[in-house]
């Protein structure tokens, strides 16, 4: 919050450089308490599943969609191949959470390097076999 008293105190200029760092920041501290509470409830048991039929490849372009900006920042092409009419039946939040965490680690600790994943291709052949 010190940038924004900041900007308020006219030390930083107020324009969408400061902007963009202090929603950076409240986005992180937005991911901490988000994930602190989901730990919470997993401890206490309390942690419901709410489950869905819908298409993968839909919430993994969602979710590369909401990432796009910090990959193209970050140099990352992604190339997605998910079988077509692939669906599957579990809570597509709790899946969004997880491939949140996927990607927010390839941006931290990957970025530049050619990483390729093909999971989804074979747990279809795994099902369908």
């Amino acid at each position: 919050m010190g940038r924004v008293q900041g900007m308020l105190d006219e030390v930083f200029p107020s324009d969408d450089v400061q902007l963009g760092m202090v929603k950076r920041q409240l986005d992180q501290l937005r991911k901490l308490v988000d994930d602190l509470h989901m730990l919470s409830m997993a401890r206490a048991g309390r942690l419901v599943l709410e489950r869905s039929d819908f298409s993968l490849a839909a919430v993994v372009a969602e979710r590369l969609a909401w990432f796009q900006p910090q990959l193209d920042e970050a140099h990352v092409n992604t190339q997605v191949s998910i079988v077509d009419g692939f669906r599957i039946n579990t809570d597509r939040d709790r899946l969004g959470q997880v491939l949140n965490i996927l990607v927010d680690n390839l941006l931290r600790y990957a970025a530049g390097v050619p990483v390729e994943h093909h999971s989804a291709e074979l747990y279809a052949s795994m099902i369908a076999g």
